[in-house]
Formats: C-alpha cells, structure tokens, sequence
C-alpha cells in the first residue's frame, strides 16, 4: 500500500514538471499543490520530497507573477532545507535564490540582496565562478543592489556576470545581452553618482 501510494504521489510531482515545462503554469500549480500537500501528509512537512513538490508549487505561482503566494511557499522551502540540508547543497542553494526571486518580484530588494548574495557565495563555492546557476545569483544580486543605489558593488558583479556570460554563452545569446544590457545602465548609474558627489563638492 505504502508502494502504490508513493507512486502516485510522485506521478502527480511528474505530472507537474511535464506541465511545468510546457509553460502551463496554473495547471502545474495544481497538480504540484496535489502533490505537496499530500507528500506532507503522509510523509511529513521534513520530508525532502515534500519540499521539493513545494517548491515547484512556488515556482509554478513565480511565474504566474502571484510573488506573495509563492514567496510563502518559498519561505517553507528555504526554511526546511537550512534545517536538513548542508549549507551549499544545490537544493537549499536554488530554493534561496528563487526565494530571492520573488522578494525581487515585490520589489523589496534589501531583503532580495541578502538571498542573492547567500546563494551567489554558495554556488561560487560549490559550482565555481563560471557555472550558470553562479552567474544567474551574481546577476540577480547585481540587480537588488542597482535597485538600492548600491551602483558601485552592483558593477563589480554586473562586470564578472558579463565576462562570464561571454565566455560561456557567446556574445549574442539572450542572458549574455541581458547582461550587458543592465551592467550598462549601472555604469550610467555610477556617472550620475559621481557628477552629483562633484556637483556637491
């Protein structure tokens, strides 16, 4: 029984990436939401199975844009993995910056700076400087600081974020341009800066 049972449930989770894939987000969300709940029921809220059908539900509500709803998910995730997982394991790593993601999304970027820079400094640990994912929280992170003003430090990260992408990507891929994109409205930044620190002096 426990067998058949488990077997569901991870159809349902299955059911859930297919869609999830496929850009069918609300209907994802509610085959993920089948599949946390009842994961959490029969094999409690600790559960890395569990958390892992969680966080795919705040995924699946990330990209519908509902930020609050999947920050609370989110939230449970990061909570859950800091209680059971090591530091830099690739899981409590990603639900971090998603979880940063959707604190971004709500445009509160102090606290989006500090799960940026948490995942940025564990994936540059245990992917290394020139892995995807380490990129994509250094750009993020890059952002919330341009976001605060913080145009100094935001330039140093948009700058490793670009040279990485370059190497990586090629010069014409889409995160590659994106990055170049806002690493130039930072330098903008930082000029607007320095002339109103001169007109001051």
């Amino acid at each position: 029984m426990a067998k058949m049972w488990q077997e569901s449930l991870d159809s349902l989770h299955l059911s859930g990436h297919s869609l999830f894939k496929n850009k069918k987000y609300r209907a994802a969300e509610k085959q993920f939401r089948l599949a946390a709940e009842r994961r959490e029921t029969f094999l409690g809220p600790r559960n890395r199975d569990t958390l892992r059908s969680f966080f795919w539900l705040g995924r699946s509500l990330y990209e519908q844009g509902r930020y609050k709803e999947a920050e609370k998910q989110l939230r449970e995730v990061v909570e859950g993995d800091r209680d059971m997982l090591t530091p830099n394991h690739q899981d409590l790593l990603n639900s971090t910056h998603w979880f940063g993601r959707c604190l971004f999304g709500q445009k509160r970027y102090k606290q989006a700076e500090k799960e940026f820079r948490q995942a940025a400094e564990g994936r540059i640990t245990a992917l290394g400087p020139k892995n995807r994912d380490t990129l994509r929280s250094f750009f993020w992170l890059g952002r919330s600081l341009y976001e605060q003003r913080k145009c100094k430090e935001a330039n140093e990260h948009l700058g490793r974020v670009v040279k990485g992408d370059k190497a990586m990507l090629g010069p014409d891929h889409e995160d590659t341009l994106n990055s170049i994109k806002w690493l130039a409205r930072i330098k903008e930044c930082m000029q607007q800066q320095q002339q109103q620190q001169q007109r001051q002096q």
